[in-house]
């Protein structure tokens, strides 16, 4: 049954995410929802960033422009950059990330829209080296939020040629406290993409986990559906001296296609 509930829950979740076009193949883990119909023209991630988060507008001092005020982050980077459809209005965007934030019970930071903003061309070319988010000043909107062990920083636009797009960008300071705020907002978080967790990080995280009832549920994508279930059990069998016995473990192959994507295998922590 908890398999069952499990695949269910998994393709109820990526359904949620169809996008009106492809996204690009390097596409991964997004941080948090994404506005409906959005897809993904731009996705890196980076280890160990300095990264300095906007919590004002662009101001110009002595002709250099700057933001009013920032705060210097350590941490694992994630870049995204969506396309939504011409005609869809970023009033709307915004008021969708502000009404999941407010789910997420984030902390909101700093929030600005239109010419109170200053410079998209700054914004665009300097705070996130993303010159296709250049755009009409009285239409931008940039909101930053904080939530346990995360820090977001989200930018909407509209070009001249009415092209709209969304700059999502996320620092993780501390994973254990990211994951498992994610595991209890949506039930479920991935762990590892064709590759086995860290033994130290994932210890740390089930030791974190404070009676939560969680289960491992590891997705391989194999020759076919018997090699994968049997592929799937391998890496089940390497995890089982790291997994604690308190915690379920399934090997379920490929029977949730969708949350494989182009990966090999994916290993996700399931709340129960």
């Amino acid at each position: 049954m908890i398999v069952r509930q499990v695949v269910l829950g998994f393709i109820l979740f990526t359904s949620m995410l169809s996008a009106a076009q492809d996204d690009i193949a390097s596409a991964g883990v997004e941080p948090i929802e994404r506005y409906r119909g959005a897809w993904i023209v731009r996705y890196a991630q980076q280890d160990d960033v300095d990264y300095r988060l906007p919590l004002g507008g662009i101001e110009q001092v002595n002709g250099v422009e700057r933001p009013e005020d920032s705060e210097l982050l350590t941490g694992h980077l994630t870049r995204i950059t969506y396309r939504l459809q011409e005609g869809t209005r970023t009033r709307k965007i915004a008021d969708f990330y502000q009404e999941l934030l407010a789910s997420l019970d984030a902390k909101v930071r700093y929030e600005c829209r239109g010419r109170a903003c200053g410079s998209s061309n700054y914004w665009a070319n300097e705070v996130f080296d993303n010159s296709r988010l250049y755009g009409l000043a009285a239409a931008q909107h940039y909101i930053a939020a904080e939530l346990p062990g995360l820090s977001l920083a989200i930018y909407i636009t509209e070009r001249g040629n009415r092209r709209i797009y969304v700059q999502v960008e996320a620092i993780e300071t501390d994973s254990t406290a990211r994951l498992i705020t994610q595991l209890d907002i949506q039930g479920h978080v991935v762990l590892a993409t064709d590759q086995l967790p860290q033994t130290d990080a994932l210890q740390r995280l089930l030791g974190a986990l404070d009676g939560r009832d969680v289960a491992l549920v590891i997705h391989h994508r194999g020759d076919d559906f018997g090699a994968a279930l049997a592929a799937a059990r391998k890496v089940q069998s390497e995890l089982s001296g790291v997994i604690p016995q308190s915690v379920d473990s399934y090997a379920v192959g490929r029977y949730v296609p969708s949350v494989l994507g182009d990966a090999q295998f994916v290993i996700t922590l399931v709340r129960e």
